[in-house]
């Protein structure tokens, strides 16, 4: 079997077992060249008798990825899409959400394992832009970041996720009315994005935040937590804001409930 199968396989087996567990901590390659004429996705036709999935079902499944993805609940979108793959479903979406979601869980095995396939498979890049400017976020690799992010957008005019990722490159320059207003028109197309929703929070409740301010913060905060109850940079956020406007009392059970490792509680899927 060639080693970039192996390799595909591997990483969907960490997948399937990372996935059972907490989504507690979720915040926010191979080098070879990009092949003129791209092999199909898989080493398998795009259904096989033991695949587990019919077409129906796994254009049902593709949706409910994409749906997940639109909310960013980047743990839900990363189970549906690895469910694709695990099903030889031949699927370009379901690769990207799957390197997206690795990016974002900086979980690198699958992460760089997506890059690969991606490289393979796309012939317009938007998926594997998107993948590599998370990477670039994450090494503080800023101005390339947010060129990947806008290469993204190039091939899709105005798509929210990549908006979005622009406005998190914007913050982490120091330029933070642009971030809110590149996360304001990710609201607008898809208006339950809790990423979005936590990051114009995040914005809002600075140093020299209003009561008032500090209020509309922490609305769009237990908007984020409600969408995506797993993940705790939401809560935090959610208990600071609590602190801030005077509900420490809230605040305290926010932190008992969510962020004690502890009283974490046990995984739903969505």
């Amino acid at each position: 079997m060639p080693q970039a199968v192996l390799k595909w396989n591997a990483a969907l087996a960490l997948v399937a077992a990372a996935l059972s567990a907490s989504f507690a901590h979720a915040g926010l390659v191979s080098s070879e060249p990009r092949l003129d004429h791209p092999p199909p996705l898989f080493d398998l036709p795009s259904t096989t008798p033991d695949s587990g999935q019919s077409d129906a079902q796994g254009a049902q499944t593709q949706q409910a990825m994409l749906e997940a993805l639109k909310s960013g609940r980047w743990l839900r979108a990363c189970q549906l899409a690895t469910g694709l793959l695990a099903a030889k479903v031949a699927d370009r979406d379901a690769v990207g959400v799957f390197g997206v979601c690795a990016a974002v869980r900086n979980d690198v095995p699958a992460t760089d394992a997506a890059l690969l396939r991606l490289r393979q498979a796309e012939i317009t890049p938007y998926y594997l832009p998107l993948v590599t400017g998370v990477q670039q976020l994450r090494t503080k690799a800023l101005d390339a970041a947010d060129r990947s992010f806008r290469t993204a957008l190039q091939a899709r005019a105005n798509d929210p996720l990549a908006l979005y990722f622009i406005g998190e490159a914007q913050h982490a320059r120091g330029r933070d009315a642009e971030a809110t207003a590149s996360f304001k028109l990710t609201l607008q197309a898809w208006p339950q994005f809790a990423p979005a929703m936590s990051g114009v929070a995040r914005l809002m409740a600075s140093p020299k935040a209003t009561q008032d301010e500090l209020k509309t913060a922490l609305a769009l905060a237990d908007r984020a937590a409600a969408i995506e109850p797993m993940n705790r940079s939401y809560w935090r956020l959610v208990a600071e804001l609590c602190n801030r406007t005077g509900q420490t009392t809230r605040a305290n059970a926010i932190t008992l409930q969510w962020l004690q490792p502890q009283m974490l509680p046990a995984m739903t899927k969505r």
